[in-house]
């Protein structure tokens, strides 16, 4: 379900959604676009999270297409996570080389199994060192738990139920490290392709065949992807 407003086993399916995430400006919060393609037209809108039955991630290579006009475009490599919710069936991409958000998601993902409840929320957040960072909550909308927080009007403590996060799969200390070279405060160069490596390595381990105990016999192609 979204929070706003071929061949084989995708038939079953009405609804095909090709949605990406979004970061941006600094000062623009985080979201996802949305199409939904029909055979003559295609809408377009964004939303904040994406929620319904986890089925997969696909790999999607580096790859030349030719565009109307005739001219060369390299798609750059990405990463798309299978969502179910019914007769709707959402494909979430997120760019190979986006950096702290792809990782990050990947690692929940590696976490969460197949026909998993899930939802994908796109927010900024504060982590550790007091910056702010664009990330995707990994969570299971099927559980919940109970947090505490200070009502920043009248000081209260409050609590609110939320989901339940997928936990990474892997520490920092399992992943190959990333350095970061910087000028000042300009970032001028960050050296992660090895830990980028690391988790196409790690997908590509879980997801590259139907999982045992699966009763639908289903696979997923890769020109399949609406966005590809």
């Amino acid at each position: 379900m979204l929070g706003t407003n071929n061949n084989g086993w995708e038939n079953k399916y009405e609804n095909k959604y090709a949605i990406s995430f979004r970061r941006w400006a600094k000062d623009v919060d985080p979201y996802f676009t949305v199409k939904k393609y029909y055979p003559e037209k295609e809408d377009k809108w964004e939303t904040k999270s994406v929620w319904g039955i986890f089925k997969w991630v696909l790999f999607n290579p580096e790859k030349e297409v030719t565009t109307s006009d005739g001219r060369a475009v390299v798609i750059q490599p990405s990463f798309s996570i299978v969502i179910e919710d019914g007769t709707d069936i959402y494909y979430v991409q997120i760019d190979f080389w986006a950096w702290s958000q792809m990782r990050a998601t990947l690692n929940s993902l590696l976490s969460a199994n197949v026909w998993d409840a899930i939802e994908l929320y796109a927010k900024t957040s504060f982590w550790k060192d007091g910056k702010k960072y664009k990330v995707i909550n990994v969570t299971n909308p099927n559980k919940k738990k109970e947090i505490t927080y200070k009502d920043k009007n009248t000081g209260e403590d409050k609590t609110i139920m939320v989901n339940e996060s997928y936990m990474w799969a892997y520490s920092s200390a399992d992943i190959p490290k990333i350095e970061v070279v910087k000028d000042g405060d300009e970032i001028l160069k960050v050296k992660d392709a090895e830990a980028n490596e690391f988790f196409k390595e790690k997908i590509a381990e879980k997801f590259s065949k139907k999982e045992e105990n699966n009763s639908n016999d289903w696979g997923i192609d890769i020109s399949d992807v609406p966005f590809n």
